[in-house]
């Protein structure tokens, strides 16, 4: 697999940077694997309601250190689907709400799934986040079961619908020095199969850090435990790329493995 750069993102490179100010943020994204139906390609737009300061915080989560307020949109296909995003971050005193909808379309099939995650976060200290989650899921589509019309069993297509609330808890760490430290979170949902999710990321200085994430899904007849490595490094204080790869632990399939290349460009 290869990643390859546009001219424009290139010439994009040697820009002085250095000391402009954001507020808008375009990201595309890339993950081969077999997991979600084929290959998916993404992009989102983010609006930041504040400049972002480039003040030696790592420029990856700049936004959340310096609390400030996002919109977002973004869109995602594989073979197999179509996901469209809207959402937001809005920071008040010591609390963050976040909400976020999702659509996802399939491909060839009659199905649809709507989905709203919200979450509620207060910061203990500057460094500590610790929330409330409630996710949303509506899900609607056809499927075809054997009738006897007569005494000839024939197909007919039944519509189906699903609801589901899913409730968590979650809790982020960051402690960083001079533009180099740790960024930890941790969530907890459940629902009729319990969900983990972890990750622990480390800046080496603003422009560059190594993450580390961690999946694990009981589903009942089987556990699934995914992780995942990847490298973020910003060239300049508007363009960044990113490269990761991940893999099921609970089965040591290849079938399962994932590579991942994203580039974000602020402006």
């Amino acid at each position: 697999m290869q990643f390859k750069f546009s001219s424009l993102i290139i010439a994009t490179l040697a820009l002085p940077f250095s000391a402009m100010a954001a507020q808008n943020e375009i990201s595309v994204g890339y993950a081969d694997t077999n997991l979600y139906g084929g290959d998916i390609f993404g992009v989102q737009y983010s609006r930041y309601l504040d400049n972002i300061d480039t003040r030696g915080d790592p420029l990856q989560i700049a936004p959340y250190l310096q609390r400030i307020n996002t919109v977002r949109a973004g869109y995602a296909n594989t073979d197999a689907f179509h996901l469209y995003s809207i959402g937001g971050d809005y920071y008040t005193g010591d609390w963050v709400f976040s909400a976020d909808l999702n659509y996802d379309k399939s491909r060839g099939y009659s199905s649809e799934v709507s989905q709203l995650v919200t979450q509620a976060g207060y910061f203990i200290n500057d460094k500590w986040q610790a929330g409330v989650s409630l996710t949303y899921d509506h899900a609607e589509g056809r499927v075809f079961v054997p009738v006897d019309v007569n005494g000839v069993i024939q197909l007919q297509g039944v519509t189906n619908t699903e609801t589901d609330f899913t409730g968590g808890l979650y809790t982020r760490y960051t402690d960083i020095t001079d533009g180099a430290g740790w960024d930890f979170d941790l969530a907890w949902y459940t629902d009729s199969n319990d969900l983990i999710e972890a990750g622990a990321q480390y800046f080496f200085s603003p422009q560059l850090s190594l993450e580390l994430d961690y999946t694990h899904r009981d589903l009942g007849y089987r556990n699934y435990d995914f992780a995942g490595l990847s490298v973020n490094y910003w060239f300049s204080d508007a363009l960044a790329v990113s490269l990761g790869a991940g893999t099921d632990l609970s089965t040591g399939d290849s079938v399962t493995d994932t590579i991942t290349a994203s580039a974000n460009w602020r402006f």
